[in-house]
């Protein structure tokens, strides 16, 4: 698909704007690799339109305006968590043949929010609004991984670790070791931890903050020819569209 370059710009130029708080114009240049004039037209229009102020220093720094507040906002009030997740995540139940879960913390737990299944589902894992331990979870370790260090440790410090299946996480300790691996590859996997035939494979959600929101997982039987690297990477793409509903921002 063709894309209108001056309206991309426009757009790139706003969000960096949003992640930095506020920019010169040299550096927008160089950013986007722009021309001062092109450049210079960009901002003008977008400060005619109320998304964009400036301030006057020794250089002009430019900074978000009222009217890209109001643009959030009116999207905010339409936001509908399970209709803005549904397209993604019935495009990556299809495409895997497995079930779909989105899940969020509650306190130690995850609580189950969204579910997808496919058109003929193998196995039923989990229903809406059930909770699970994190520590035996894909969802619950995807979440951990990309929470702060001090809170993770909070958390699962104060678990009660019993055993699910041979699998299950025992301790604090073995949760804690696994964390980095999880982070290195952005996602997390359920091998048979939580349900002695089940196979989980989640990655995180993010908010507008850059914190984690919550997890988007699928699960099915386990199989040991299973791909996992490869359902890994398409439920990470999946979770990186969700996080973009929320506001995220790279």
């Amino acid at each position: 698909m063709k894309h209108n370059r001056t309206a991309y710009r426009t757009i790139e130029i706003l969000k960096y704007i949003s992640t930095h708080k506020e920019a010169e114009m040299s550096e927008l240049c160089q950013a986007f690799e722009l021309p001062k004039t092109s450049c210079y037209d960009i901002l003008e229009t977008l400060m005619a339109t109320g998304m964009v102020q400036v301030t006057q220093e020794q250089k002009k720094k430019y900074h978000l305006a009222v009217g890209a507040y109001q643009l959030g906002m009116g999207y905010l009030s339409h936001f509908s968590l399970e209709k803005s997740f549904e397209a993604p995540m019935q495009r990556l139940t299809n495409q895997l043949n497995k079930t779909c879960f989105f899940g969020i913390p509650d306190k130690t737990n995850v609580v189950y929010l969204i579910k997808k299944e496919p058109a003929n589902p193998i196995l039923t894992l989990g229903k809406v609004g059930a909770t699970n331990p994190m520590y035996c979870t894909g969802l619950g370790k995807a979440m951990l991984a990309f929470m702060s260090s001090d809170t993770s440790d909070d958390l699962l410090d104060n678990m009660h670790f019993r055993p699910r299946t041979v699998f299950t996480h025992q301790s604090p300790e073995s949760v804690k070791r696994e964390l980095p691996v999880i982070r290195q590859q952005g996602y997390s996997v359920d091998f048979r931890e939580l349900e002695d035939h089940g196979l989980c494979v989640a990655a995180p959600v993010f908010n507008a903050q850059g914190r984690v929101y919550g997890a988007v997982s699928v699960s099915d039987l386990y199989r040991p020819d299973e791909d996992v690297d490869a359902i890994g990477q398409a439920v990470k793409a999946t979770a990186k569209e969700l996080s973009i509903i929320c506001g995220y921002i790279e």
